[in-house]
């Protein structure tokens, strides 16, 4: 009783954009397989594969079958069930690495106290 729940719950809050942006950003940095059950949760909480097939224009089964486990959807599958769910898909870089101050050198620390 308890993981059903959760799963409302979880599929509830899917609803929010920001919350489903960063719940499949999460799986992405993952790895694929991740990302694809966090999709389809996304897709679940927004009405399911045939309510989602319908906004894409792909075929239910077909879409099914890109999203399941082992699945392997194109670049425009993703990108057309992101759409649907009123998501888009963006890139970004590394995040910035930590650096340290550059250490004073001697020289630069006499002519300071000079």
């Amino acid at each position: 009783m308890k993981f059903t729940r959760f799963k409302e719950d979880l599929r509830q809050r899917l609803h929010d954009p920001a919350y489903a942006a960063v719940f499949l950003q999460s799986a992405c940095d993952d790895s694929l397989e991740e990302f694809l059950y966090a999709l389809r949760e996304v897709v679940a909480a927004h009405g399911g594969m045939t309510s989602i097939a319908e906004k894409t224009g792909r075929g239910r089964s077909s879409l099914y079958k890109s999203l399941s486990r082992g699945g392997a959807p194109s670049f425009h599958t993703v990108v057309d069930v992101l759409h649907a769910v009123g998501l888009s898909l963006s890139v970004r870089g590394p995040a910035p690495a930590e650096t340290a101050p550059p250490e004073d050198s001697a020289e630069e620390r006499t002519l300071a106290t000079a």
